[in-house]
């Protein structure tokens, strides 16, 4: 008995030990559900790995605990910005559980939102089987029959959702879009304001009434509703189009205080300051304010390594830090400022993934002009992420700097399918639609850029040569403006005025806007040929050049305008006044060379060759091998010029110039052109918009027998003179190799065309 009793005593034993272990697992899992409820919002990765813990050992076998389980992680899911996960969990919820109608309705949702119609409306049309009058179910029905053009069945579907459900603001907003677009303006109206009444802290009828009085140019009652709406629900996004909006009407420090606001409020990850400040320009004070930014992070993360488990927020604001950097880099123009935007690729490359790295590494290089690297570190871009849209843009800014448009244009519809709302993207294929004479797809690109970054500076001052180029002129003069509005000391936007004064027969808004232009980009290539062009088109007098020289002379003084001056007086034979000019211009700027080379030339013309030596030996010596070598090929001494020209570029001579000379002779003399092609490349990156440059590397192409690329540049030399009316450029040599390098292809035709 007793051991019987005993075995029986241990029985219960293990059965009561057995029972606690169940009851504790039924305790953690529910303490897992609790926590997963509790700061899945927050922290939805977390969330996530949590209800996996519970799913991998359910508590409930029963099929619709799982179900639910499943929808609650695919939510989080949602919050995690991983669409395809969340819609895995919602299927298979409604697989085990098919009367679930959140996983039917989550399902038709995402449906909706990958353009499948059809499939959400089947999830849909389940939930009102089992709940007729369902709204959420009838609300995607009404969609799913917009977005497949049936537009007044869907219409009057949400009107009856709204009727039943007057709080859902997403189905008021989609009707009054509707009456809208109908022209039912007034109707729409009603709309937004019933569901702005019903709906007090919502600031979507607010937000939409702002965009509506937008477009129809109130834009009082714009910033009204606009400010109605923050004030409804003082939320992140309700802000930002606030800050839009001042930003369209140009009132850009009000805009920098609302996004200071945004900013306070999502805390440490948030950079919308900074990011405005990048976008108008602001290169280096946007820098300060990322690493301001990152600081806070930093401090934010504790003693946590962030590549442990690396934060995207933090690797993206590093990143954000070099492409300010870049872009200061990129306003100096001299690549000893690229030091900065290396130094930091090197402190934070260990928080980067390898596709950031590589496209970084390439972008740098590029600014660098080393096209060899920056096509390795691009392609290996592409090779490691083939999805990835800023990988794909650099090989379309690297293929574009080397002269391929074809692959560059190829790129940057690859780009552009991976990520639609990529903005550099956008802009390069705007200023590739541009360069083909194809200024309405252009607007398409530019158009979405600024209606979403009102003041992006390169946005702005692409769509002012858009308009410009449909010659849509007083819309193109107002978008310059802007463009200054946003950087009072663009160059470039007052080069655009000028261009537009000149197209309009306004000769003297064109030369007060390119004196502008030149004094605040004295290097400026197109601001210097604008002026010139200014001068070219009319008769010039004393009294006008004289001018010229005094605005040069106001403070900051202007060397490059007086230089330009002084050349302007030597062509016509005003040489004392050249010489005063020139030799103010070397004052100014005691390194300025071309002064002093024009200086020399100017004495030459006197047959005074005492000053023209001594101002040859105040140049550097750069300058001096430059003008022998012109000199020598003056004279037809060709070893001579080459001897020179070589000299002047190993003294650092970097105007692109001498590059294209000597690259023309080894091209005429069809030797060297290995050494010829990196020459003509060195100088058409420097002269960019030079024809006779252009025609230089084309010559090359030519020579080396590389048809295609003489073709390709060729032509795009001529669309250049087409679009910019360039006067003096050297069209006729440039059709002449264009039409022997279509002989060569077997193009006779189009070589005939070009020759008549």
């Amino acid at each position: 008995m007793s051991s019987r009793h005993t075995g029986i005593v241990l029985s219960l034993a293990c059965l009561l030990s057995l029972a606690c272990l169940l009851l504790a697992g039924c305790a953690s899992q529910e303490k897992l559900l609790e926590r997963a409820e509790r700061i899945g919002p927050s922290d939805p990765v977390a969330g996530i790995k949590l209800y996996s813990r519970v799913l991998q050992n359910p508590k409930d076998p029963d099929p619709r605990f799982v179900a639910k389980i499943l929808v609650r992680r695919g939510d989080l899911f949602l919050l995690a910005k991983d669409p395809q996960s969340a819609f895995d969990d919602y299927q298979r919820g409604s697989q085990l559980d098919p009367r679930n109608v959140e996983a039917h309705l989550r399902s038709a949702n995402l449906l909706l939102i990958g353009n499948a119609p059809a499939r959400a409306t089947e999830e849909a049309t389940l939930v009102l089987r089992m709940q007729p009058g369902n709204p959420d179910a009838l609300a995607v029905l009404g969609v799913a029959a917009i977005n497949s053009g049936r537009t007044a069945e869907g219409k009057a579907i949400l009107k009856q959702v709204l009727s039943k459900s007057p709080e859902r603001v997403d189905i008021a907003v989609i009707v009054a879009d509707i009456d809208r677009v109908e022209g039912s303006t007034e109707e729409a109206r009603k709309v937004l304001l019933n569901a702005a009444e019903n709906n007090s802290k919502d600031a979507r009828p607010r937000l939409a009434l702002g965009r509506m009085a937008e477009e129809e140019g109130d834009n009082r009652a714009a910033e009204q509703n606009y400010r109605l709406a923050v004030h409804s629900d003082d939320s992140p996004e309700a802000n930002l189009r606030l800050a839009q909006f001042l930003q369209r009407t140009t009132r850009f420090q009000e805009s920098a205080d609302v996004l200071a606001h945004i900013d306070a409020l999502q805390g440490n990850k948030s950079s919308h300051v900074a990011d405005f400040r990048l976008i108008s320009g602001q290169g280096k004070q946007a820098a300060e304010q990322y690493r301001s930014a990152l600081g806070k992070l930093t401090v934010a993360m504790g003693a946590r390594d962030p590549r442990a488990d690396i934060d995207p927020e933090y690797a993206a604001l590093a990143a954000r830090i070099i492409e300010a950097d870049l872009q200061s880099s990129g306003a100096a123009q001299a690549r000893k400022h690229m030091f900065p935007a290396r130094l930091h690729l090197q402190q934070f490359a260990k928080y980067f993934d390898p596709t950031t790295t590589s496209v970084l590494s390439a972008e740098i290089a590029l600014m660098e002009g080393d096209l060899q690297s920056a096509t390795s570190q691009a392609n290996s871009a592409v090779t490691i992420s083939p999805d990835s849209a800023p990988a794909h843009f650099v090989l379309a800014s690297v293929s574009q700097r080397n002269g391929d448009t074809a692959r560059a244009k190829a790129e940057v519809d690859t780009a552009l399918v991976k990520d639609p709302a990529f903005v550099p993207a956008r802009l390069l294929a705007a200023d590739q639609a541009l360069a083909d004479k194809t200024p309405d797809a252009a607007e398409t690109h530019v158009a979405l850029v600024v209606r979403n970054e009102p003041a992006n500076l390169r946005g702005l001052l692409l769509y002012a040569r858009i308009l410009r180029a449909q010659k849509r002129y007083l819309p193109a003069m107002l978008m310059a403006r802007r463009a200054l509005a946003v950087d009072a000391s663009s160059s470039e936007a007052h080069s655009i005025l000028g261009q537009i004064d000149a197209d309009t027969d306004n000769p003297a808004g064109a030369f007060v806007e390119y004196q502008q232009a030149v004094i605040l980009a004295p290097h400026s290539h197109e601001a210097i040929q604008g002026l010139v062009n200014v001068y070219q088109f009319g008769r010039i007098t004393r009294p006008m050049l004289r001018k010229m020289e005094k605005v040069a002379n106001n403070p900051p003084r202007s060397a490059t305008l007086m230089e330009t001056a002084g050349r302007l007086y030597a062509q016509h034979h005003w040489y004392d006044d050249a010489e005063r000019c020139l030799r103010a211009a070397a004052e100014i700027d005691p390194e300025r060379g071309p002064a002093l080379t024009a200086l020399a030339r100017n004495y030459l013309s006197t047959n005074d060759r005492v000053n023209a030596q001594q101002a040859i030996a105040e140049a550097n010596r750069a300058w001096a091998e430059m003008l022998a070598g012109s000199e020598a090929l003056d004279h037809g001494d060709l070893a001579q010029a080459v001897h020179s020209y070589e000299a002047a570029l190993q003294h650092g001579e970097n105007s692109g110039t001498t590059a294209n000379n000597l690259a023309w002779i080894y091209a005429q003399q069809s030797k060297n052109l290995d050494r010829a092609l990196e020459l003509a490349k060195s100088a058409h990156q420097s002269l960019s918009r030079d024809l006779g440059v252009m025609d230089t590397l084309g010559f090359v192409y030519l020579r080396r027998r590389e048809y295609d690329q003489a073709i390709q540049v060729l032509e795009n030399a001529l669309d250049l003179q087409r679009v910019e009316r360039m006067p003096d450029a050297p069209v006729l040599e440039v059709r002449r190799h264009l039409a022997e390098a279509y002989r060569e292809t077997g193009r006779t035709a189009d070589a005939e065309a070009l020759s008549r």
